[in-house]
C-alpha cells in the first residue's frame, strides 16, 4: 500500500478516519453459536455479532472439513483455541481476519485463510492478522487467499531450524534452497544452536544485486525466532533474509536475536525491495557498518512496514567522510536503515530501541532518499551519534526528502527535540509531529489528533493505540505504560506486551501460549514501562474471565507500586478462575491487598505457584493472593519473601486473609515477615474460611501476634489436619486449634505424619495421589508441578554365596536419561547374607517440586551356594590311638570335626591342625576352621600311669618302685620295720611276706603292717668271729709276717 504525499492536516485526517472501527460481525469463542447457522459444516451469519463457539467447531472437524465465514465487507476473529487433527479449517472474512487465539492442527491437518471475500482481489485493502501461534504440522498445510476472485497462496510449513548450510527447503535455513516458495511457520524455532555455527545462521537470499533475492511469501503465523545469531561483518545485505524484493514477510517475532553485517543489516531483512512488512516485531542487538536497521537495513523502492514494532539495539559504526551520498557513513534507524530510493512507508509503528549513528541517525528511518511515509508512529529509545556533527539526528528520521511525515510524536527526554534531522529543502511535509517528555507520553490527551485510542482489542494493523492508566482506566491522564498496538492483544498470551493488554478485555478466556519474559516491566528504557512497571490487569474493571497458564511461567514479572490498593498480576476479580501458572523471580509491591498473582477478589486458583521473588505491602499481604473474599486456593504454593512495610494486618507466606474461602492442598515456604497476625501460611482466616490438608515452613518473624501456620482465626473459620513446621518457622503456636499441629523437620518428612491426618498422599511415583513425598529428604510435594515421570530401575544380578558384598548392581532410568532435576546419588541396596533370590531395591534418589516424579522397580539378586568342592583332611595320630575328621573329604568354606580315640592305656594330650584352636590334654573332640584347602590335623597321645597307695601300719615304712607305674610295667613294694619291730606282712594288691606288682593297669593299693619283736638275747663271741678280727688288726700292726690261724669250730 502506497499512502500519497499529504500536504495537509485535512488530508490526513482523511486518510486515517476509517481507520480504528472495525467490529467483528463474526467471532469464534468459548460462547454459545449465535446470530447464524450451519448449513453442512459452513456456519454463516444471520445477524450482526455472531458468535460460533470453538468447541463446536472442533468437534465438527473431526468429521470432516469447516467453514467459518462472515459476509460483505465484515471482519472475522477467532478468540478461543481450536485444536484438530485432520481436515481443513477454512476462515473466510468478508473483510480482515484476525486469528487471536491458538490453533493445533497435527498430521494432515490444514488452515485456509480467505480474507476479503466480500469483494474481488483488484483493489482490495482487506488484510489477515495472526498475533496468537497457529501450530501446523509440516505434513499439514496452509493457504491464503485476498478477494473473492484471488489466487490461493500455498505454504510450505517449516518446524525445525534445520542443519548449518541447509538447503532442504523444508526448514528454517533450508529456506536457501528455494528463493522463490512461500514458507509458513508451524512452530516456535528455537536458533541458539546459529551461535555455534560459522558466520552464525546463513541469511536467506544473500544476493548482493537489489534485482535478486527472496521472492515469496514469509508468514511466522505468530511464532518467534529466538535467538538467531548472524555474525558476518564483512557481509553486505544481512538479517535473516538477506535480500528480499516483491513479496511480503508477515506475522513473525524475532527475539533476542543478535545480527552483524556490513552494509544493509537488519533482524528481519538486510536489504528489501518492493516488499511489506506487517505485524512484526524484533528485539536484540543489531549492528553493522551503514544502513542498519532495527527491522531492515535498507529499501530500494517501496517498502511497507505497518503494525511493526522494535526493541533492539541499533549501531552503524562507519563514519562517513563527507556530506555527499556517496561519503554518507554510519546510517543508523530503529526500524529501518535506509532507503535509496522512493519510500518507505511506516504506518502504526513504534521502536523504542537505542539507536547509535555517524552521520544519519533516526529513531524510525534513518536515511531515505525520497517520498517516505511516516505515519500514526512513535520513538520512545534513545538517539546518539559517534560523531560531534551528524548531518542529521532526529527521533522520527535522520534525513528525509519529498516525503510525508505525520501524526508521530516521540520521547524528548530521551531522544531530543528534533523529530527530522535533516529535511532536504524541506521537501518532506511534516504535520501534527509532537515531541513529547515521558511523563507527557503518559497522558493520551497530549498526543497528535489522529494518534487514535481504543478500548477494545484490534481487528486489523489498523486499530488503534492504548495506553493503559494506573487507575485501571485506559487512555486518560494517568498513563502509566506507554502505548500498546491494540492489534498486538491475543487471547492466547505469548508476550510481556500481550499480557498487559489483557487489561482490554477483562472478561475474556486466556492461555498462555508460551513461557513469558516479563523482565522488560521492571521499568528498563527500551520498553513501554520505562520508568515505570506492570499495570495490574482488572485494576478499573474485575477481571471475571479465565486465566489458564497451561503448565507454563511468567518470569521476573515487576509491579511497583506502593501504596495502590490491590496490586499482583491481576489487581481485582471477580468469580475468575485463574489456572496452571507460575510467576517465577516476580517482585510485586503495594499497599493493602498485595499478592503476586492477585491482589483482591473471588477467583478459583488452581494449580499456581509463586517460585521466588519478593511481595510487598501493607495489610493483607501473601505470597500468592492477598485478600481472597470467596473461592479457593487448591493444589498451590508460594516460596516468595513476603513482607509487611507499614505495620498493617494479616500477612501470609500464601494468603494474607481468607473469607468464605477454601485454601486446600497447598503450602507456602518462603519467608513471612509481619506485624499482627503473621502466619507461614495465612495472616488472618474469616467468615468460614476453612484451610485443610496445607502446610508452611518458611520463618516467620515480626515483633507480635506470629503463628507458624496461620495468624489469627476468626469465629466460623476453621483449620482441619494441617501442619507447619516448629524448627523452620521458629514458632512454637498457630491459631486454628487442634487442626493446626506443629511438628519437626524430620517429622514433616515422614509419609506417617500426614497419612495419618488423612492426606492423599504416597512416596511411590506415578500414582494419582495428590501428594507425594520422598521420605527423608522432602517435606510433601504437590504431585501436579512435576515435570516428568522417571523411572528408576535396578539392574539384576547374581553372585557365589562367598562372603563378599554384591558388586555390579546398577540402576537404569526410562523414558531418559535424568538431567538435574534428579538429585542424591543412586545406590542399590539387596541382602546378601544367604543363598536365594533377594530383591534389589533403588535407594538415594529424589527430586524437588518441578523435579520428577520418581518410580522405583526393585530388580533380583541371586545369591547361588557355593560348587560342592572339597579338600582333603590328612590325620596324624602318632602313637597311642587314632584320629577320624568328619567329613572328608571336607567342602571348601565350611569347617569338620574330628575325634581322637586313645588306645587302651593311653590319652589324648592335644588336637591342633586346619585353622581350628588347638585343644588340651583330655579333649578327644576337635572343630577345624573353614577349610580352604588341603590340611593336615594331628593328635598327641601319651601312656596312662598309675599311682601305687602305700598304706604303712605304726611300726615302720614301706615304698613301691617305680611309682607311680607306667601301664603294663612291674613295681616290686619293699617294707622297712622300725627298731623293735618286725614286719608282719602285706595286704591290698599284695599279700604274704613279698610284694611285687606286675602288669599294673590300673590304680593299686598295698598296706605294710608291723607288730613288735620279742627281745633279742646278747650275742657270745665266738673264736671265729673275734678272731678274725683281732688277727686282722694283728697282720695291720705288725707287718706282713705271716700268721696262719685255722679255724675251729667251736
Amino acid at each position: 500500500m502506497h499512502i500519497p504525499r499529504l500536504a495537509t492536516l485535512a488530508a490526513l485526517t482523511a486518510l486515517l478516519a476509517c481507520a480504528h472501527t472495525h467490529a467483528f460481525d463474526v467471532t469464534v469463542t468459548t460462547a454459545p453459536t449465535s446470530g447464524g447457522a450451519w448449513a453442512g459444516n459452513t456456519f454463516t451469519p444471520t445477524a450482526p455479532g455472531a458468535t460460533v463457539n470453538a468447541g463446536e467447531v472442533q468437534t465438527r472437524l473431526a468429521g470432516g472439513a469447516v467453514t467459518v465465514q462472515s459476509t460483505g465487507g465484515d471482519a472475522l476473529a477467532v478468540r478461543a483455541p481450536i485444536a484438530w487433527a485432520a481436515n481443513v479449517l477454512t476462515l473466510a472474512a468478508g473483510g480482515s481476519l484476525a486469528v487471536q487465539a491458538q490453533l493445533d492442527a497435527t498430521g494432515a491437518a490444514g488452515l485456509a485463510l480467505h480474507y476479503g471475500q466480500g469483494a474481488v482481489a483488484a483493489g482490495n485493502t482487506a488484510d489477515y492478522l495472526v498475533s496468537a501461534p497457529v501450530n501446523l504440522a509440516a505434513t499439514g498445510s496452509y493457504q491464503t487467499r485476498l478477494g473473492s476472485d484471488g489466487a490461493v497462496r500455498s505454504y510450505t510449513i517449516l518446524t525445525t531450524l534445520g542443519a548449518e548450510g541447509s538447503t532442504t527447503g523444508a526448514d528454517l535455513q533450508g529456506m536457501n534452497g528455494d528463493w522463490a516458495r512461500n514458507y509458513a511457520l508451524g512452530a516456535d524455532i528455537d536458533a541458539s544452536a546459529t551461535a555455534g555455527w560459522a558466520g552464525g545462521f546463513g541469511p536467506i537470499a544473500p544476493s548482493t544485486t537489489r534485482i535478486d533475492g527472496f521472492t515469496g511469501r514469509f508468514d511466522g503465523l505468530g511464532h518467534v525466532i529466538d535467538r538467531l545469531t548472524i555474525d558476518r561483518p564483512s557481509n553486505n545485505y544481512v538479517g535473516l533474509f538477506g535480500n528480499s524484493r516483491d513479496g511480503a514477510l508477515v506475522n513473525v517475532g524475532l527475539t533476542r536475536a543478535s545480527v552483524a553485517g556490513g552494509v544493509s543489516v537488519g533482524i528481519l531483512a538486510g536489504g528489501t525491495n518492493t516488499m511489506t512488512v506487517r505485524n512484526v516485531h524484533t528485539t536484540g542487538s543489531v549492528t553493522g557498518a551503514n544502513a542498519v536497521g532495527g527491522v531492515a537495513g535498507d529499501s530500494f523502492v517501496d517498502l511497507m512496514l505497518d503494525g511493526v514494532w522494535s526493541k533492539a539495539s541499533v549501531t552503524a559504526t562507519q563514519m562517513g567522510a563527507g556530506t555527499g551520498a556517496p561519503s554518507l557513513g554510519g546510517i543508523a534507524g530503529g526500524l529501518v536503515g535506509g532507503s535509496v530510493s522512493r519510500g518507505p512507508t511506516i504506518v502504526r509503528s513504534y521502536a523504542l530501541g537505542a539507536v547509535s549513528g555517524s552521520d544519519f541517525a533516526g529513531g524510525l528511518l534513518g536515511h531515505t532518499g525520497q517520498r517516505p511515509e511516516i505515519h500514526d508512529s512513535y520513538f520512545a529509545g534513545t538517539l546518539a551519534s559517534n560523531k560531534a556533527t551528524p548531518l542529521g539526528l532526529g527521533a522520527i528520521a535522520g534525513r528525509t526528502q519529498l516525503g510525508n511525515v505525520g501524526n508521530v510524536t516521540w520521547n524528548s527526554d530521551s531522544a531530543g527535540a528534533t523529530g527530522i534531522g535533516e529535511n532536504t529543502g524541506n521537501s518532506t511535509s511534516v504535520v501534527a509531529a509532537t515531541p513529547l517528555t515521558l511523563a507527557q507520553m503518559r497522558n493520551a490527551a497530549n498526543y497528535p489528533p489522529l494518534f487514535t485510542f481504543t478500548t477494545t482489542p484490534g481487528a486489523g494493523t489498523d486499530s488503534g493505540w492504548v495506553l493503559l492508566g494506573s487507575d485501571g482506566g485506559l487512555n486518560n491522564a494517568s498513563g502509566t505504560v506507554l502505548p500498546l498496538r491494540s492489534s498486538e492483544w491475543a487471547a492466547s498470551v505469548g508476550s510481556a506486551h500481550q499480557l498487559q493488554l489483557m487489561a482490554l478485555k477483562p472478561d475474556a478466556a486466556y492461555t498462555l501460549a508460551h513461557d513469558v519474559d516479563a523482565a522488560p516491566t521492571a521499568g528498563a528504557a527500551n520498553d513501554v514501562w520505562q520508568g515505570s512497571s506492570f499495570m495490574p490487569v482488572g485494576k478499573g474493571t474485575a477481571f471475571s474471565g479465565s486465566f489458564d497458564g497451561l503448565g507454563r511461567m511468567i518470569s521476573q514479572l515487576a509491579i511497583a507500586r506502593p501504596g495502590a490498593l490491590n496490586v499482583g498480576l491481576f489487581s481485582q476479580t471477580s468469580g475468575a478462575a485463574l489456572s496452571n501458572v507460575g510467576l517465577l523471580g516476580s517482585s510485586v509491591e503495594g499497599g493493602t491487598s498485595v499478592g503476586a498473582l492477585l491482589g483482591l477478589g473471588s477467583a478459583t486458583i488452581t494449580h499456581a505457584y509463586v517460585g521466588g521473588g519478593t511481595v510487598v505491602g501493607g495489610s493483607g499481604v501473601g505470597g500468592l493472593a492477598g485478600v481472597l473474599l470467596g473461592g479457593s486456593v487448591v493444589e498451590s504454593y508460594a516460596h516468595a519473601a513476603v513482607s509487611n512495610s507499614t505495620g498493617g494486618n494479616a500477612t501470609g507466606g500464601l494468603v494474607g486473609s481468607a473469607a468464605n474461602a477454601l485454601i486446600a492442598d497447598s503450602y507456602a515456604s518462603g519467608s513471612v515477615a509481619g506485624f499482627f497476625h503473621t502466619g507461614g501460611l495465612a495472616g488472618s482466616l474469616m467468615n468460614n474460611a476453612v484451610v485443610a490438608r496445607s502446610y508452611a515452613t518458611g520463618a516467620v518473624s515480626g515483633p507480635s501476634f506470629l503463628r507458624g501456620l496461620v495468624g489469627d482465626v476468626n469465629t466460623g473459620a476453621s483449620v482441619v489436619s494441617s501442619f507447619w513446621d516448629t524448627q523452620t518457622t521458629g514458632q512454637g503456636t498457630s491459631a486454628g486449634g487442634a487442626g493446626a499441629v506443629g511438628r519437626t523437620t524430620a517429622q514433616m518428612q515422614q509419609l506417617a505424619t500426614f497419612t495419618a491426618a488423612g492426606w492423599a498422599m504416597d512416596d511411590a511415583g506415578g500414582t494419582s495421589a495428590v501428594w507425594r513425598i520422598y521420605e527423608g529428604h522432602t517435606t510433601p510435594l504437590l504431585r501436579h508441578f512435576f515435570t516428568a515421570p522417571l523411572t528408576a530401575t535396578a539392574t539384576s544380578g547374581s553372585k557365589p554365596f562367598d562372603g563378599t558384598t554384591a558388586t555390579g548392581l546398577g540402576v537404569t532410568y526410562s523414558p531418559a536419561a535424568p538431567d538435574a532435576r534428579l538429585l542424591g546419588t543412586a545406590s542399590v541396596v539387596a541382602d546378601d547374607s544367604a543363598p536365594g533370590t533377594h530383591a534389589a531395591r533403588v535407594m538415594g534418589i529424589y527430586s524437588a517440586q518441578h523435579g520428577y516424579d520418581i518410580a522405583r522397580v526393585a530388580g533380583t539378586l541371586t545369591i547361588t551356594p557355593l560348587a560342592p568342592v572339597t579338600a582333603n583332611i590328612t590325620t596324624d595320630a602318632g602313637t597311642g590311638g587314632a584320629l577320624t575328621c568328619t567329613p572328608n573329604p571336607a567342602p571348601l568354606g565350611a569347617p569338620a570335626d574330628c575325634t581322637a580315640v586313645p588306645n587302651a592305656g593311653y590319652n589324648t594330650q592335644s588336637i591342633s591342625g586346619c585353622g581350628g584352636t588347638a585343644t588340651g590334654a583330655g579333649a578327644n573332640s576337635y572343630i577345624t576352621g573353614n577349610i580352604t584347602g588341603a590340611c593336615t590335623v594331628t593328635a598327641q597321645f601319651a601312656l596312662n600311669s598309675y599311682a601305687i597307695t602305700v598304706t604303712p601300719s605304726t611300726g615302720g615304712s614301706a615304698s613301691c618302685t617305680p611309682n607311680p607305674v607306667p601301664h603294663g610295667a612291674n613295681a616290686t613294694c619293699t617294707a622297712t620295720p622300725d627298731a623293735g619291730y618286725r614286719f608282719a606282712g602285706w595286704s591290698g594288691a599284695c599279700t604274704g611276706m613279698a610284694c611285687g606288682l606286675t602288669s599294673v593297669q590300673a590304680a593299686q593299693a598295698v598296706g605294710a603292717h608291723f607288730t613288735r619283736a620279742a627281745p633279742v638275747p646278747t650275742p657270745v663271741p665266738t673264736l671265729s668271729g673275734w678272731g678274725v678280727t683281732l688277727l686282722a688288726l694283728a697282720l695291720g700292726v705288725f707287718g706282713s709276717s705271716r700268721m696262719s690261724i685255722k679255724r675251729k669250730r667251736l
